[in-house]
């Protein structure tokens, strides 16, 4: 029987992402970025990797 429900998983942060860090999603900055003094940009904001 094939599987209906589908999984949603939180994407890190772009700068998360990149650096391979664990996100905490925190709002409007993650600790990461927070800690770094960074904007806090979604992973699906940037094209092609234009901009990390």
């Amino acid at each position: 029987m094939p599987r209906t429900a589908t999984h949603s998983r939180l994407l890190a942060c772009a700068r998360c992402f990149r650096l391979k860090r664990k996100c905490d999603h925190a709002k409007p900055n993650c600790g990461e970025c927070r800690r770094r003094g960074a904007e806090c940009l979604p992973a699906n904001s940037c094209k092609n990797g234009e901009n990390i």
